[in-house]
């Protein structure tokens, strides 16, 4: 673990900006991408950011599983597969997020991750998809926005991801009533917290005041 002084979050803001002045240097298509998000960061200027702060710092948790093993089990999502990362564009950070939440979960939630994954089905588009009709299995569908790839923090994308596979492990039904709404919220923060996702969990009051649950 690093010695530096300045505490993560510090160290976090400064490298944000450091990547925002650099901003104008990354050429017509960097640009182009840029004004396409009104402005938002391009996706490898917050990668980047956030692979400083795991060699400075290293990262939040340790590893316990591979991306083989959680293929095996049937809950990686078939875009992070080596070759779609490949061929489709601006789904970096959210396939970075949901690895890196499948390979370090606790053994009790990802074992019951497991009992309950032949209802999950993840939706992750790529930038240039517009529209689409695909088969699915029966369950539930964890969406995660494109919009995600224009994010600064990447502990945000990944607190999100953490926040939404909480509510699928819990077993949450939607809910009309809004204090039942607020009581599985209360849940999902606090087990995500427990699971070791305290960071990220609190990195999610950056995000802009849009749904997530």
């Amino acid at each position: 673990m690093s010695k530096l002084k300045k505490s993560r979050t510090d160290r976090h803001k400064e490298l944000q900006e450091l990547a925002r002045s650099g901003q104008e240097g990354f050429g017509q298509v960097q640009k182009i991408w840029t004004e396409y998000f009104l402005g938002n960061p391009p996706t490898f200027q917050r990668m980047w950011v956030d692979q400083i702060l795991r060699h400075e710092y290293g990262p939040l948790r340790e590893h316990l599983r591979t991306q083989k093993q959680v293929s095996d089990d049937g809950i990686l999502p078939r875009e992070c597969v080596d070759s779609f990362r490949s061929s489709d564009l601006g789904l970096e950070s959210r396939l970075a997020a949901v690895e890196e939440v499948l390979f370090t979960l606790p053994d009790e939630p990802y074992s019951t991750l497991q009992t309950l994954s032949t209802g999950l089905n993840w939706f992750i588009p790529k930038l240039e998809l517009w529209g689409s009709v695909m088969p699915e299995k029966s369950g539930k569908t964890i969406y995660l926005s494109q919009v995600l790839e224009t994010v600064w923090n990447q502990d945000c994308v990944v607190g999100l991801v953490i926040h939404e596979l909480a509510h699928f492990i819990l077993e949450h039904e939607s809910e009309d009533d809004i204090h039942d709404e607020m009581r599985n919220e209360c849940e999902v923060e606090e087990t995500a917290c427990k699971w070791g996702f305290e960071v990220e969990t609190t990195s999610l009051k950056e995000l802009p005041d849009v749904s997530f649950r």
